[in-house]
């Protein structure tokens, strides 16, 4: 399906970057970023940085080639392009909906996320890469992965952080609650923490991104405000038992199992009671047939089961796609256990009594 789309989305791509497409864009956009409804979602932007933020959306998730489904495949092969816009921006809104409510609940998430975006994009600037299939490192474009070194944080640092490190430079007539999240800001700091780090080395490094992301947090301590978690009373602990962790991985651990813990609960609230009870049975040991299911919760058909069991794992996909902070790939293998085991048990609570 990829080979037969390139064609396809070559001529897509044609029709966007026209004269004529990007003026009429341009238009759309600025209607849309005027619109009352959408003032607060869009405070952060300026009208052209919207612009840019969109075009990349597009070329970069919307129409990721190897992801396209057979409805818009359709409208690129029968050049209904006007309508791929539509859907595209109703995808972008979304997305910043769910970027928004992580930058509230979760600042120092919500910056790392932005971090991590920016820099993989500036892909002319910064070259990045998974350091043994773990964090993501980068380095600084005009250099190669082979000639560097992976960056080591020396033992003081380890306990004290990035504090008596010089600051970043702020941006000029703006206050650090709008700039820190600017892309063009994090990509010259990530560049400045870059230098810092190479100082006193004769060999290039490659940075893990969280790390420019601890120094910024480091310098502006408002950012690491603590997730709070109402009515929580699972004891995360018990998952920890990585004997090699260090005291600093441990803390780690215990508040990113926390924060899942939240998450999980946020998700499963959104998810219909039917749908929770067949979760659960599932998810059970052992897990309940489809027939089972339909004949204990009085479900229509197996089909109807089999159904509700593919949309609690779309909706588990989509949610761990969009969540803040770190992406699922980067967390230890404990905190998706812990994830899952947290939707079912939640969604146990929702079984009628046998």
């Amino acid at each position: 399906m990829t080979q037969l789309a390139l064609p396809l989305l070559n001529s897509f791509y044609q029709w966007l970057i026209s004269s004529q497409t990007t003026d009429v864009l341009t238009r759309f956009i600025k209607a849309e970023y005027h619109k009352p409804k959408n003032t607060s979602l869009f405070k952060e932007y300026e009208v052209e940085d919207l612009h840019q933020e969109f075009l990349l959306f597009i070329f970069d998730t919307f129409l990721c080639p190897v992801k396209l489904n057979a409805d818009i495949l359709s409208l690129l092969h029968t050049a209904r392009y006007q309508r791929i816009i539509q859907l595209a921006w109703k995808k972008f809104l979304w997305q910043c909906r769910e970027t928004g409510r992580s930058k509230k609940h979760n600042l120092r998430g919500y910056l790392y996320r932005r971090l991590r975006e920016s820099i993989e994009q500036a892909k002319q600037r910064f070259t990045v890469f998974r350091f043994q299939k773990h964090y993501l490192h980068y380095i600084p474009a005009k250099y190669t992965v082979q000639q560097a070194q992976p960056f080591l944080l020396p033992d003081n640092e380890q306990v004290n952080g990035y504090a008596l490190w010089p600051a970043p430079p702020p941006a000029e007539d703006k206050v650090p609650e709008k700039y820190l999240f600017e892309r063009d800001w994090l990509l010259d700091t990530a560049d400045f923490f870059w230098s810092l780090v190479i100082q006193h080395t004769a060999t290039p490094i490659t940075v893990p991104i969280r790390e420019v992301s601890r120094y910024i947090a480091d310098h502006h301590p408002w950012l690491n405000a603590p997730l709070r978690l109402e009515k929580e009373d699972v004891d995360a602990t018990e998952h920890l038992r990585a004997e090699e962790a260090s005291p600093e991985e441990q803390l780690l651990y215990i508040r990113e199992l926390h924060s899942i813990a939240g998450l999980a609960s946020q998700l499963v609230a959104t998810w219909p009671l039917e749908q929770q009870q067949v979760f659960a049975l599932r998810l059970a040991d052992p897990p309940a047939t489809g027939k089972a299911i339909a004949q204990r919760l009085n479900v229509s058909s197996q089909s109807r089961v089999y159904g509700l069991e593919q949309k609690a794992k779309e909706s588990i996909t989509r949610f761990m796609h969009n969540w803040p902070g770190l992406p699922l790939s980067e967390l230890p293998e404990e905190v998706a256990v812990h994830f899952i085991e947290e939707i079912r048990r939640l969604c146990k609570n929702s079984l009628p009594c046998p």
